[in-house]
């Protein structure tokens, strides 16, 4: 099944996920960015959790950066809970103290934590949907007193931003599944 973002061109990752309401209104679903890749541990552990909203952290996130960029801090966004519930996420981090692991791109999503998310869409005009990505709809949520919730994955998993990327993983994996 597709569903087509007819604006995609001028709209950013929310008006995609907003194109697939027709089971994100049914179905408990899992939504997952398309430059990560995850074991299906990973998925299992999330679907199973608790949770209206949930979304899957690494907990030993600064091994990867520090693979993948010399100042991790250039890249690694804040990432802070409240036992199991995400209090902030996706800013500027300006020290590694604001980041208690990093956002994977994975995302469970029930009928009811839908209706919570289209709750604070219609708070915003079109031109904010528009721009809007996930983790700055997951911090919109949690600024809107949503409840976002978070599970700790400490399986292997990879985000391809580059081609330097992909070869980090290529040398530094020999076996790993990105060819």
């Amino acid at each position: 099944t597709y569903f087509e973002n007819k604006r995609w061109s001028q709209t950013n990752m929310v008006m995609s996920l907003v194109a697939a309401k027709e089971w994100l209104e049914t179905d408990t679903c899992i939504t997952s960015y398309s430059d990560i890749v995850y074991s299906s541990d990973a998925v299992t552990k999330l679907l199973n959790f608790p949770g209206d909203i949930v979304i899957t952290y690494d907990p030993n996130w600064s091994d990867l950066w520090l693979m993948r960029f010399d100042n991790p801090l250039s890249d690694a966004e804040t990432f802070r809970l409240d036992g199991d519930r995400v209090i902030e996420i996706g800013r500027r981090a300006s020290s590694i103290k604001e980041i208690e692991g990093q956002y994977m791109g994975l995302v469970k999503y029930t009928p009811v934590g839908w209706v919570k998310v289209n709750e604070y869409l219609k708070k915003l005009n079109q031109e904010e949907v528009d721009k809007l990505d996930v983790t700055k709809l997951l911090q919109g949520l949690i600024d809107s007193d949503v409840v976002v919730n978070a599970v700790a994955i400490s399986d292997q998993w990879f985000e391809v931003d580059s081609e330097s990327d992909l070869n980090v993983y290529k040398s530094s994996f020999p076996l790993s599944p990105i060819r």
